[in-house]
């Protein structure tokens, strides 16, 4: 009875070391993830360029987007304009070419359609199909003619990574042509520099001002090198320093067994006999409490919100490393050659 009772508890304490392991990593994992979601959701993935002073071209913004890494561009200006049946109230307008709506996961707006942000549908009430009419402001600018066609909402979305005046905006589709107040682009993070650096040299055309490239979170509390991050966390080792504990463990249980592996070899088992059984014997609560302790980490790590892929690659991948770091010590332990009963009694 002792012998399974043994192996039982060696199994558990492997899939608890292996769990420990693989959950530390994947909490590490998660804040990673979670602070990359909300660096991209403020808007740390956009480049917003403009001429102090002046206008960017809104064809030439649109052209942006043949560049490699650039996702979505939209030459964007911002009007002040009045909502008619609430005359009190100055409602922020942003003039975007195609291109705003997939920064913020919106559908494709029609042309009599406008893309309105929560505040504004919270304060109103609006939602899809919501018939809005739009008027010039008194004392607001001219250079934008008002539709004078009715307009309806094509969709609700946050617009607050574009800024605080966005937030509480509402979005009228405009043509890429004429002047605009500046260039919003969305970009990949590898490409984000190259991107940066490039925007100058095609968004001007040297009959106005220098273009002004910013990164809106840059030198804020946001800005993570995820990537670099995750490549570097401590926590990416504790699978081996698991292994290399179960391993320890496993080999001080051969040891306090010696007398057992001297009788067998006083009762003639080969040498190689005992490698195997020494072997198996340790081999066998690796293997298991491996695998238990690797689902346990990988549903752990997908409870918390972790993309199922990630969690399972990374539970799966601190179970290998350590079964493999315990498999190691377990099969240097084994390859001992035990002394004879004889031989032990007389050290």
């Amino acid at each position: 009875m002792a012998a399974p009772f043994l192996h039982g508890a060696l199994t558990v304490v492997v899939t608890l070391l292996v769990t420990s392991a693989g959950v530390a990593d994947l909490a590490v994992v998660h804040r990673i993830v979670a602070d990359e979601r909300a660096y991209l959701a403020a808007g740390g993935d956009l480049l917003r360029a403009s001429v102090r002073d002046g206008s960017l071209a809104a064809d030439a913004c649109a052209a942006v987007t043949a560049l490699d890494g650039v996702l979505a561009s939209s030459a964007v200006s911002v009007r002040q304009v009045r909502v008619v049946g609430r005359p009190e109230h100055t409602q922020t307008v942003l003039l975007a070419t195609p291109g705003l709506e997939r920064m913020v996961g919106a559908p494709t707006l029609g042309p009599d359609e406008v893309l309105v942000s929560q505040v504004v549908a919270d304060r109103w009430g609006w939602r899809a199909g919501t018939p809005v009419r739009l008027v010039p402001h008194s004392t607001g600018p001219t250079v934008w003619d008002v539709p004078e066609r009715g307009l309806a909402v094509g969709g609700v979305a946050d617009l607050s990574r574009f800024g605080d005046a966005a937030s509480s905006a509402v979005v009228v589709p405009s043509a890429p042509s004429g002047a605009a107040d500046e260039c919003v682009v969305q970009t990949s993070a590898a490409a984000r520099d190259d991107v940066a650096a490039a925007l100058p040299a095609l968004l001007g055309d040297g009959t106005a001002g220098a273009v002004e490239v910013q990164r809106p979170l840059d030198g804020g509390a946001f800005g993570p090198d995820a990537a670099l991050e995750f490549a570097r966390r401590p926590t990416r080792l504790a699978g081996l320093a698991a292994g290399a504990v179960a391993g320890v463990l496993l080999a001080v249980v051969a040891w306090t067994r010696r007398q057992r592996s001297a009788l067998y070899a006083t009762l003639g088992m080969p040498w190689s006999g005992g490698v195997v059984l020494r072997a198996t014997e340790g081999v066998v609560p690796v293997v298991a409490g491996g695998a238990w302790g690797g689902l346990c980490a990988g549903a752990t790590g997908a409870g918390l919100g972790l993309p199922v892929g990630v969690a399972v690659v990374t539970a799966a991948l601190h179970a290998l490393a350590a079964a493999g770091g315990a498999v190691a010590v377990v099969v240097l332990v084994a390859l001992w050659r035990p002394p004879t009963l004889q031989a032990l009694k007389d050290r």
